[in-house]
């Protein structure tokens, strides 16, 4: 679920986050709230298999400690 908003001439998409409910902003570049976090290729494989949108940082996080991070996103 998303939810299209321009701030600073910018779109960012406002999503619900599909494992754990929160709203969060999305945009799609350097400045996104998933930047930074790193992934293995298990836990891509997991959120590929699982999820068909974007997460949460929080839930990015987990996901990435649960599956021992190593690859940048």
């Amino acid at each position: 679920m998303a939810n299209d908003q321009m701030v600073n001439d910018q779109i960012v998409n406002v999503k619900v986050c599909p494992r754990c409910g929160a709203a969060f902003e999305c945009t799609h570049d350097v400045h996104c709230q998933c930047v930074g976090i790193h992934l293995s290729e298990n836990a891509r494989a997991y959120l590929r298999t699982h999820f068909s949108d974007c997460l949460c940082r929080n839930c990015l996080e987990q996901v990435a400690m649960l599956y021992n991070t190593s690859t940048p996103l």
